[in-house]
């Protein structure tokens, strides 16, 4: 995929979003302008959103959908609840303290976000280099940690994740995120980052590629803490060896349902066929192809995790396909 530059993607998007808004009132799909927000450099949002987008593309030729840069999960559900983009990428996390209008969004619900269905299992990093006096958790009382770009859903989630622990407070804290963070723990300005994406993440495979590092249990505080209980969005799982050379034995951590969200006035037609196509098999298929983490996405684990209600266009699809839909998810 070609892309131009990051400066001209934007002035693409600030000229064609008011077209995008005036062709989408009602009219049917043709030469229509879709905005897709994705992440920042070394997430998994934006590939991921790139995926989806280029595979669309290339279905429905007369639907255009520009991927833009963001800063994230947080910044990603207030762009699309405001309607600054169309649709976007968000940890379940966010989307479910946006929607009920908690934790960071408390007295601000984000009531015109709806949801299409799961992209990828987000993974909690927590990274940190051998050698040092790291080894738990715990042992991050007092030292410097990178929680993830300002606004992304990692620093969202780390922040959630180390408050309820008691350490939030006690840490120095930088919002760095993705490369930065890495770049920072191997210059030693911090000594260890959280990052949440989809395994395998090119931060954490850049440190790999030039040093020794250790992915701290982030499981077990958990647990043991009840934080799954305070936030019923997380689950615990592993990060898994094949996603990285360097591992010898899975990692314990949370992990939560990385989500493809929309406006609720996107028109039905252009989210069912947008839906239609990039969950099909041909779409399963490119999409594991382009970015590895996308091998979640398909009808069977769509609504996982899911707490805020579907776009009538999706839930159009999965109805069309055979997904139980819980009356809890039930497009309104």
């Amino acid at each position: 995929m070609t892309r131009k530059p990051f400066r001209w993607l934007i002035l693409g998007v600030i000229v064609l979003l008011p077209v995008a808004w005036w062709m989408l009132r009602g009219e049917p799909v043709s030469g229509v302008f879709v905005g897709f927000g994705g992440g920042p450099p070394g997430g998994s949002f934006f590939p991921a959103a790139g995926a989806v987008s280029t595979f669309v593309g290339q279905q429905l030729p007369d639907l255009n959908v520009s991927v833009e840069g963001t800063g994230g999960s947080g910044e990603n559900v207030r762009l699309v609840n405001n309607g600054d983009t169309d649709m976007g990428v968000a940890y379940g996390g966010d989307l479910h303290a946006g929607y009920f209008g908690t934790d960071e969004f408390t007295d601000d619900p984000q009531t015109n976000l709806r949801a299409v269905g799961l992209l990828f299992w987000g993974y909690d990093h927590l990274v940190t280099l051998q050698g040092g006096d790291i080894h738990s958790v715990a042992d991050l009382e007092g030292k410097r940690l990178d929680l993830g770009g300002a606004g992304s859903g990692s620093a969202l989630t780390g922040e959630r994740y180390f408050r309820h622990l008691g350490l939030l407070d006690t840490m120095r804290l930088s919002y760095l995120g993705g490369t930065a963070a890495s770049t920072a723990l191997k210059d030693g300005q911090v000594d260890a980052y959280h990052w949440v994406s989809g395994v395998p993440n090119g931060a954490v495979l850049d440190t790999m590629a030039t040093h020794d590092v250790v992915l701290l249990d982030m499981a077990t505080p958990a647990v043991e803490s009840g934080l799954l209980d305070a936030y019923p969005y997380y689950r615990v799982g592993e990060i898994p060896t094949d996603g990285y050379d360097d591992l010898d034995a899975p990692v314990p951590t949370i992990m939560m349902g990385t989500y493809w969200i929309v406006n609720k006035d996107l028109p039905d037609d252009i989210v069912h066929d947008m839906v239609a196509e990039a969950y099909s098999q041909d779409g399963a298929t490119f999409m594991r192809q382009a970015f590895e983490p996308l091998r979640d996405m398909t009808p069977a684990q769509a609504l996982q995790g899911l707490t805020v209600p579907l776009h009538p266009g999706a839930q159009r699809y999965w109805e069309e396909v055979g997904v139980d839909i819980p009356e809890s998810l039930r497009a309104r």
